[in-house]
């Protein structure tokens, strides 16, 4: 599903992302880095030290973030499918982008978005 500029804005502005995979215990809920806009319906995450988020992502590819405006009083659940990426265009992105924060990048957390929803 196509992302709107202004899902796409937020996308970038927002400092820390909540995200949800889904586990065999449950959701698990982490809060991210910043996000980047790869493209119309793709969203790049730095990966670093996410082992079950990481597995579940393995497992069962369904994944949610949260995103929140609070300058127009408004927000979106993102949900869509996602994959670990170790080698490719968005690894290498955000590989160049960060060669240092937090370490070294040891994977890319990718969402295909599939379904936008309004939050408030």
């Amino acid at each position: 599903m196509k992302m709107s500029e202004e899902i796409k804005d937020l996308v970038e502005k927002m400092p820390f992302i909540p995200l949800v995979t889904q586990g065999k215990e449950g959701p698990h809920l982490v809060v991210m880095g910043k996000g980047f806009v790869m493209d119309d319906e793709t969203i790049g995450f730095f990966g670093w030290r996410q082992s079950k988020t990481s597995e579940n992502i393995k497992n069962n590819r369904v994944i949610q973030i949260a995103l929140v405006s609070e300058k127009k009083n408004s927000g979106f659940r993102l949900a869509g499918s996602a994959h670990i990426e170790t080698e490719g265009k968005i690894y290498d992105f955000l590989k160049e982008r960060f060669p240092k924060q937090l370490g070294n990048l040891s994977f890319a957390t990718v969402m295909k978005v599939e379904k936008v929803e309004p939050l408030l």
